[in-house]
Formats: C-alpha cells, sequence, structure tokens
C-alpha cells in the first residue's frame, strides 16, 4: 500500500518590526485592517497618531469612522482610542466639527454604549473643547443637547423626588459640562445652572455615600456651580 505524503506549506513567521515596515508601501488604514492583531494595530495607530493634523482629509474621516463603529461593535477596547485620535486630529474646523458630531451621535447609539459610553465620549470631547479649541464650541450643532444631558447626570430623575443622590460617575460628567460651558461662555446654560443651584440649596440634590465627604464635595460642588454662573453672568453682560 502506497504511502501518502502530505506536505504543509506554512507561511514564515514575521517580526512585528517587518509589518509595521509595509507602512512605507502600503497605507497606514489597509494595514490596520488586514491585521487583526492587537500588538500590530497598537504599532499602525501609534505611526497614524504622529500624522500632521493640518494635513488631515476627509478620506481620513471616512476611514476613522467605519473603523470606530466597525470595532465597537466588536467591542474592541481599540475603538475608544481611535475615537480620541480622530476627534483630536484634525486642524481644520470643518473636519473637527465633523469629528466631534460623530463622537456624540456614538453616545447615543445603544448598541455601541457597552465600548464607547458617556463617560468616555464626554472626556474626549471635554478634552478637545476645553484644551485651547473653544472656538469650536459654536459649531458643533449637537453639542448643546449634550451637554444638557451631562448635567441632567446630577438631577432628580423625576418631579415629585424629594431627594437624589448622585455618584462619582455622575458628577464626573457634570463636570465636564460645566468645564464646556465656561469655555464657550454659553449664557443660554444661565437657567440650567441657577435650577442646580437652587436644587443644592434646597436640599434636594446631594452626593452619595461613595464620595469619602459628601458634605465637603456637596460644597465643593456647589462652589462650582455658582462659579459657572458668574462667569456665565458676566459674558451676558459683555454681550448686552
Amino acid at each position: 500500500m502506497d504511502t501518502e505524503i502530505f506536505q504543509y506549506k506554512f507561511k514564515p513567521t514575521r517580526s512585528l518590526r517587518s509589518i509595521v515596515e509595509d507602512s512605507r508601501r502600503i497605507n497606514i488604514f489597509e494595514l490596520f485592517e488586514q491585521w487583526p492583531v492587537l500588538e500590530v494595530r497598537q504599532a499602525c495607530l501609534k505611526i497614524i497618531k504622529e500624522f500632521d493634523g493640518w494635513s488631515f482629509h476627509p478620506e481620513s474621516a471616512d476611514w476613522a469612522e467605519e473603523c470606530i463603529k466597525d470595532l465597537a461593535y466588536q467591542q474592541d477596547p481599540l475603538a475608544e482610542e481611535i475615537l480620541a485620535w480622530y476627534v483630536f486630529a484634525p486642524q481644520h474646523q470643518e473636519l473637527a466639527v465633523r469629528a466631534l458630531e460623530f463622537a456624540i451621535s456614538l453616545e447615543a447609539t445603544w448598541d455601541l454604549r457597552s465600548t464607547i459610553n458617556t463617560r468616555a465620549v464626554s472626556k474626549i470631547v471635554c478634552g478637545r473643547i476645553c484644551n485651547r479649541h473653544w472656538i469650536l464650541y459654536p459649531h458643533v450643532p449637537s453639542l448643546p443637547a449634550f451637554i444638557h444631558k451631562l448635567l441632567s447626570h446630577i438631577k432628580p430623575r423625576s418631579f415629585n423626588q424629594s431627594l437624589y443622590r448622585y455618584i462619582e460617575y455622575d458628577w464626573h460628567c457634570a463636570e465636564r459640562a460645566l468645564r464646556m460651558i465656561r469655555q464657550g461662555k454659553d449664557f443660554s446654560f444661565l437657567p440650567a445652572i441657577e435650577e442646580l443651584i437652587l436644587l443644592f440649596q434646597d436640599g434636594i440634590t446631594e452626593p452619595s455615600s461613595c464620595f469619602s465627604d459628601p458634605a465637603y464635595d456637596k460644597e465643593m460642588h456647589l462652589a462650582d456651580l455658582k462659579t459657572t454662573r458668574k462667569i456665565l453672568q458676566k459674558s451676558r453682560r459683555g454681550k448686552k
């Protein structure tokens, strides 16, 4: 009986360095997609982050948005990292606004919340707006509604609720909202800030026991709200 000999051909093992060197002849975005390996993708992302923001173009935005959504649906933690790069990279106003609008839209997409949630989006959006880019504030259509949503984290869930204790996550969201409001000097938020101050003063809203010192933190949070109110009132007087 003849013995059949099977010959197997294996692809030679490649080093991470040799793969990344392909970026000299292959589009780095294509290389990222071709290699669904964490170490390779992290190396690609390192190169991508070094791109000049002024050379950022619509095709880069197209790739980023599709890539982020695909990774988010796969619950890949790299989705948040690429989102942060995408929001901070563009230097041209039109593309910067597009990136911010995209990020905010993700927060409202329920299917993606296990990967990209309110915490992640608020941190990234606030970082861009408050990092010397406040000029973008009035050009992002969905930003005011997003900020109102962040502020609602420290408000009672119903009108007849006599006491609402918020957790640290809630305050982080609201605090980022306040930072953006101050940066944009958006006095249209004065009524919302006034409402929150009254809720604190009437003892309806306060920090929960998860804070190290709830009484002290309540005073600090109230002071933050009052500082924001003062800045907005000054801004409104300057506009008259």
